[in-house]
């Protein structure tokens, strides 16, 4: 059974320790490929989401929501009775420095736990459940290295290809030049397959994406994790470390996306930012002020809309935008 997970925040290795087939429903291949009408306010993202979870379940498959926007929530509770079974609501607590909120994870890991096992999932031996965890934590720490190793479309695609099927393939050779385009971040939510065009636009408009800062590009392989050595073992010490790896604007205070930003875009020397975020974001839509006077860089804000309905408008506003920091 595959077990489709509508958020890189819920952990996918543990799917994959219960013997079922984790994929990132935001990476399906099916996933942006159309846009469907929609009522004023609801986002792009998340209807699409929507859609794609009643497909899915209807072919006897598993789909797992994330309490961390509340259009997803209001998704999970659209998918229909009939399919109730196969369709989890993972909840993710808004804060993290407490220990509430540890706890509040913990419960939830359990509870997910459940609904596996419930799906017919068991969990596999602890030496095989500690081979499958660190196996994941080194693919993610090798997507990670390759920031500047590979042209930006490249970087997001093979991370992409890691949340829908766990592998971290990279083509030995690499056209990237660490060295070329003004340095840019592209900050915000998910960026799926069909808008990868948004970071085409940047480097023919002579940027360089040094930083991809979307939901489903290098801040979606989480935190470099403090754990040492093997990261399996009891429930709680697996809870902690999933959960220590988060990074999200919905986190409250969200000043560890902010650290995560700030240590890459001085690192990089990043110039400017893209804002990016879906129409019905208003979480994101709402961190231009916040970023633009935490960094004093100069931010372009893109929306899903503009990426789809006027895409020679959307590359005018960026080429003016690498313009400006020319």
């Amino acid at each position: 059974m595959e077990v489709y997970l509508a958020s890189p925040w819920i952990p996918r290795e543990l799917v994959e320790v219960h013997g079922l087939v984790p994929r990132g429903l935001f990476c399906a291949p099916a996933f942006g490929t159309a846009t469907p009408r929609m009522a004023e306010g609801v986002c792009s993202f998340a209807q699409q989401s929507l859609e794609l979870a009643r497909t899915h379940c209807g072919q006897d498959n598993a789909v797992v929501f994330g309490s961390s926007c509340d259009q997803m929530r209001r998704g999970f509770d659209l998918v229909g009775e009939p399919q109730k079974t196969n369709v989890f609501l993972f909840n993710l607590p808004a804060t993290w420095q407490s220990d509430a909120a540890q706890h509040l994870f913990r419960a939830e890991f359990e509870r997910f736990t459940r609904f596996l096992e419930r799906l017919g999932g068991r969990r596999q031996a602890d030496e095989s459940a500690a081979t499958i965890i660190d196996g994941a934590r080194d693919a993610r720490a090798k997507l990670r290295s390759l920031w500047n190793k590979l042209r930006a479309r490249g970087f997001a695609e093979c991370i992409a290809r890691f949340h829908w099927d766990g592998r971290a393939i990279v083509e030995p050779a690499s056209d990237a030049n660490a060295d070329a385009g003004v340095p840019v971040a592209v900050v915000g939510g998910p960026l799926t397959q069909a808008q990868l065009v948004i970071l085409d636009a940047i480097e023919s408009a002579g940027g360089r994406v040094a930083l991809n800062a979307t939901e489903t590009g290098e801040r979606s392989l989480g935190l470099e994790t403090p754990f040492p050595g093997r990261a399996a073992g009891s429930t709680g010490g697996l809870a902690r470390f999933f959960f220590s790896r988060i990074i999200d604007v919905w986190q409250r205070p969200n000043t560890r996306l902010y650290a995560w930003l700030r240590e890459r875009i001085e690192e990089r020397n990043v110039r400017g930012i893209v804002l990016w975020h879906h129409v019905g974001c208003d979480l994101w839509r709402a961190e231009a002020a916040s970023l633009r006077e935490a960094f004093g860089l100069p931010i372009l804000t893109l929306d899903s809309e503009q990426a789809h309905s006027d895409r020679p408008r959307l590359a005018h506003r960026i080429a003016a935008f690498m313009e400006i920091l020319k």
